[in-house]
């Protein structure tokens, strides 16, 4: 599903405009992404939850060279969902 496709689905569904649910998704991604970026849990009921964690640095090797690299320190996101969904997946 592509945010396009999300947006006519909500619109759609609440007999909103196009226009005005757009507002509404870009206004909740934005608010789930700046909670992201301050390293801040997002957890949504029934869906699962989105977090940031750390991975530590690391050395690495490059495959084609054999050089040996360090990798810094990064967040990633992860996302686990809840048990709700994973049983609605798996039906």
């Amino acid at each position: 599903m592509t945010k396009k496709e999300l947006i006519k689905f909500v619109a759609d569904s609440t007999e909103h405009t196009v226009k005005d649910t757009t507002e509404i998704v870009d206004t909740f991604i934005d608010y789930i992404k700046n909670s992201l970026v301050q390293h801040e849990d997002v957890v949504i009921r029934d869906f699962g939850k989105f977090t940031t964690k750390l991975r530590d640095a690391r050395t690495a090797r490059n495959s084609q060279t054999g050089e040996i690299i360090e990798v810094p320190a990064k967040y990633a996101l992860t996302f686990k969902p809840t048990s709700t969904l994973k049983a609605e997946i798996n039906e």
